[in-house]
C-alpha cells in the first residue's frame, strides 16, 4: 500500500486485505476489482478467498505512526481502497488485527469507509483507545 497516496484527502492508504462482495449498483464499476484483475487476481465475490498480507505490510502503519509522532503532522490513512472494512467475508481475525493496529497508532487518523454503514454496530470494537478513527460511507443515488 502507499505511504504517500495520490488521493487528495489522505496521506497514506492501507488495506487489511484485498477483496469484497458487491453490494449494490454502486459496485458495478469497482475500480478495486478492476485493479485486482490486472494482475490476474480475483478476490471479489461471495465465497471467494480474500488476499491477506504478512508482517512487513502490517509494519507500515507503525512506521507512519513514528514519523507522524516526530513531525507532529496530521496523518490521515484511508483504510479500504481495495476492500470494505464491513464486508461479512473478511478473512478470519484480520479485522481484529486492524483494530489492534489502529489502537497501536495514536498519531494516525484512520478514515474507514464502507458501503455497508449498517454493519458498523456489528463489527466495530466497543471503543478505540485513541479517538483516531473517522467513520464514513459511500452513498449513491
Amino acid at each position: 500500500m502507499g505511504e504517500i497516496s495520490k488521493i487528495a484527502w489522505t496521506k497514506s492508504t492501507f488495506n487489511a486485505w484485498h477483496g469484497c462482495t458487491k453490494v449494490s449498483a454502486g459496485c458495478d464499476h469497482c475500480y478495486a476489482e478492476t485493479f485486482d484483475g490486472r494482475f490476474g487476481n480475483s478476490h471479489w465475490g461471495k465465497g471467494v478467498e480474500r488476499k491477506t498480507f504478512g508482517a512487513k505490510h502490517w509494519a507500515e502503519p507503525l512506521k507512519w505512526n513514528r514519523e507522524a509522532e516526530k513531525t507532529g503532522e496530521f496523518w490521515p490513512v484511508f483504510c479500504g481502497s481495495m476492500m470494505d472494512v464491513m464486508d461479512d467475508e473478511a478473512p478470519m481475525g484480520v479485522r481484529e488485527q486492524l483494530w489492534n493496529t489502529i489502537n497501536l497508532t495514536p498519531n494516525l487518523t484512520w478514515l474507514l469507509l464502507t458501503k455497508r454503514p449498517q454493519r458498523y454496530d456489528r463489527y466495530l470494537p466497543e471503543r478505540f483507545e485513541n479517538n483516531n478513527v473517522w467513520l464514513g460511507f459511500t452513498a449513491e443515488n
